[in-house]
């Protein structure tokens, strides 16, 4: 297994995803919803804590999860993101399709923006 390889076909991954749900987004918030995507999966989590952990940056963990908060909060946001994967799931949802959603208890607050 080539390592280097592996981890070039997946950024071209997670950049087509990105690029898919951000369609139509000013290029700041296209850019941090890419990088969300990265955040996430480098730490399996979607708490904002363990998000501002893997950015290892040299402010206050306190700051950035302020800041990650403040861009999170972006008018309309959600409803465009979530908007792209609903059309992009649709095509693939047919009339014998089963569709099972699971919403936690622990997935309920202001963060649960990002948990459809």
């Amino acid at each position: 297994m080539n390592i280097p390889q592996v981890a070039g076909r997946l950024r071209v991954q997670i950049i087509q995803f990105s690029g898919k749900l951000s369609v139509g987004l000013p290029k700041v918030m296209r850019r941090f919803v890419a990088e969300a995507i990265c955040w996430i999966a480098a730490r399996g989590s979607v708490r904002l804590s363990d998000i501002a952990r893997a950015l290892e940056e040299s402010i206050l963990m306190k700051k950035t999860i302020e800041s990650l908060w403040s861009r999170l909060d972006y008018t309309g946001l959600k409803d465009h993101i979530t908007g792209q994967v609903l059309d992009d799931a649709s095509s693939r949802i047919g009339k014998d399709t089963l569709l099972i959603m699971i919403l936690s208890r622990s997935m309920r607050g202001p963060w649960s923006i990002w948990i459809w």
